[in-house]
């Protein structure tokens, strides 16, 4: 009987080790859609490279690696957003280590109709739980650890991600042998859906706490199905996905539960989307907290050839009612979120008057936009100007060159391949005598050769 029990937890030990590591290697496929969602939310508030936000923001964070150490020294959101699988701060572990996978693996899971804090998966405390402690320590670090408030705010943001896969609503475990299909839809496909999908879906909803955030979510979230639940639509409203769900082709077998990938796509046009979109409202809500009571704004693009039409955005945390905006050129807008085209080359200054808690406060930006850029060419090294792009000026340069650009928008992809040593300054005004702001690379830079000092330079 000793021997049989013996034998018996020996192999419940050997069930649970495939689990942790299955379980373990599963959330580790997530690494590149969470800072994607990251990313993407940014481009819709505040979607502003000046911006504190996009400092913290670490575009085109990917780290593939799994150390708990590295983890616990977080300073980005797109990091943060990655190691939520790796590590829990809030017992100390690291869910990498195989006894221990299932402390990270609890957190990701959220039923929005059962009250308390026991929501989650196997009644263990939900996502919201969860958040609600790293929202506390991202604002308690803020002042302190800047980088790793943010860092916080990344975990958030993770959490938040998954409340928009069924399965974590509806707290399917999908185990080994048993994975999510709409998940492993998502990781490999996971940029079909992007911030201009998250747009078109509207104005961001006016949601002030976490629990608004989440729970509205996950109301949404849970509409759709799962492998091995059908879609709740006792508690929402069927305007939010008008003619949806299809009743027919959810799954592939009556035993192996698998919804097809028709309809894995169709989630996706609707989820990924609100992902993104819920993720934007996270960033506005944590930063009104931590700054409340001011007047700011964003516009976009601020650098092209004239004319030119910006969106602005405006970004108050002081609960305006009422707004002047005074453009620069002589015009004067009185919209929240105008919109308004240059038509002559320039440089703009842009100042906001908003109206609210306290009365009116201001914000004026100087040089903001950048209209036409400037007669004379956008590069220039040494006494050369021209109008090449940065590559072709690159192509020219020799070791030790310095290239200077205009605060102006380049669209093009470099690939650096010169065994030199070059240098590229950007955010020069027309006659290149002062640094009045950034140039901005909408596209891709890799260096293949030699090295390369930037400054004033930023990459969408």
């Amino acid at each position: 009987m000793q021997s049989f029990r013996r034998k018996s937890c020996f192999i419940l030990w050997l069930f649970f080790l495939f689990l942790s590591v299955s379980v373990n290697s599963e959330a580790h496929d997530n690494i590149n859609v969470h800072p994607y969602i990251t990313e993407q939310a940014f481009n819709i508030w505040p979607n502003d490279t000046d911006h504190e936000i996009y400092t913290y923001l670490g575009p085109g964070y990917r780290d593939t690696g799994s150390s708990c150490d590295n983890a616990k020294q977080g300073n980005k959101i797109t990091e943060g957003a990655k190691e939520e699988d790796d590590y829990d701060p809030y017992e100390d572990i690291c869910v990498n280590d195989l006894s221990n996978a299932f402390y990270g693996y609890y957190h990701h899971f959220y039923n929005p109709d059962i009250p308390g804090d026991n929501n989650g998966l196997l009644d263990q405390y939900g996502a919201l739980y969860y958040a609600k402690i790293y929202w506390q320590r991202a604002l308690d670090n803020y002042n302190s650890n800047r980088g790793l408030s943010y860092w916080y705010l990344g975990r958030i943001a993770h959490l938040l991600g998954d409340v928009s896969v069924p399965a974590h609503v509806h707290r399917d475990p999908h185990f080994p042998g048993n994975n999510d299909s709409y998940e492993d839809h998502v990781k490999t496909n996971y940029q079909n859906w992007s911030s201009q999908h998250a747009i078109s879906l509207g104005d961001l909803p006016g949601y002030t706490t976490l629990d608004e955030l989440f729970y509205n979510l996950a109301q949404r979230t849970q509409y759709f199905p799962g492998d091995d639940n059908e879609g709740n639509i006792s508690n929402t409203s069927s305007s939010w996905f008008v003619g949806w769900p299809d009743t027919t082709g959810w799954r592939i077998g009556d035993y192996d539960k698998y919804i097809a990938l028709e309809n894995r796509q169709k989630i996706g046009d609707r989820l990924m989307p609100l992902a993104i979109q819920y993720t934007a409202v996270l960033y506005r809500i944590f930063w009104q907290q931590i700054h409340p009571g001011e007047v700011d704004f964003t516009g976009t693009p601020r650098s092209e050839s004239a004319p030119l039409t910006v969106s602005f955005m405006d970004l108050s945390t002081n609960n305006p009612v009422s707004w002047v905006w005074d453009f620069g050129d002589g015009s004067s807008g009185y919209e929240r979120n105008p919109v308004h085209t240059y038509s002559t080359a320039g440089y703009y200054t842009v100042t906001l008057h908003a109206t609210g808690d306290g009365g009116t406060w201001t914000v004026t930006k100087n040089n903001y936009i950048n209209v036409g850029a400037c007669a004379n060419g956008h590069v220039r090294i040494g006494d050369v100007i021209s109008g090449v792009t940065i590559q072709q000026a690159y192509n020219g340069m020799s070791g030790g060159d310095t290239a200077q650009t205009h605060a102006y928008v380049f669209s093009e992809n470099l690939l650096l391949l010169n065994d030199t040593s070059v240098t590229l300054e950007g955010g020069y005004n027309c006659d290149y005598s002062s640094n009045t702001g950034f140039t901005t690379l909408n596209g891709s830079l890799a260096v293949r050769g030699g090295t390369l000092t930037v400054g004033n330079l930023i990459i969408k």
